[in-house]
């Protein structure tokens, strides 16, 4: 009878802690998949990771044209395509910020500076898909572009 009551235990335990390391690898994961930029953590919350919130979605909308760009190899040698990458994903980096500030604000309050944050992430993935198809000629939008990204938010009284 202690045998089996220990073995119970023991099973009980043992799923307990397979449970604890299931939930830090999603976590983990998650983690992963929210950075805008490999190894960098982005600090935006767990939930937006499935949320369809539109701070949310817009996060993901970035972070997927960053990955896009990336992704394409003919900017890997050319130095000043990879500066106008570095610019844009700080840029990016810091209006994922202002996402997050924004997410924190009453509904009717960010209407209009919603607007204005899915214009710019349009804007990023058009620039994305521009350098990605011819980079010398897009260098111009992408400075458009990091320049809307680093633009600082209206005023809510306006």
């Amino acid at each position: 009878m202690t045998a089996v009551l220990v073995i119970i235990v023991l099973v009980i335990v043992a799923a307990g802690a397979g449970i604890v390391v299931v939930v830090a690898r999603l976590q983990a994961a998650n983690r992963r998949r929210a950075q805008l930029i490999p190894g960098v953590d982005a600090d935006v919350p767990d939930s937006w990771a499935g949320s369809h919130d539109p701070e949310a979605r817009l996060h993901r909308r970035l972070r997927d044209a960053l990955a896009a760009l990336r992704s394409s190899p003919t900017l890997d040698y050319d130095g000043m395509l990879i500066d106008a990458r570095v610019r844009l994903e700080a840029a990016a980096t810091e209006f994922d910020g202002r996402l997050v500030a924004l997410s924190q604000l009453p509904s009717d309050a960010k209407t209009s500076m919603l607007a204005d944050a899915e214009a710019a992430v349009g804007q990023v993935e058009t620039v994305v898909a521009e350098l990605i198809a011819n980079p010398s000629n897009a260098l111009p939008a992408l400075d458009s572009a990091v320049g809307r990204l680093q633009q600082p938010p209206p005023q809510l009284s306006q």
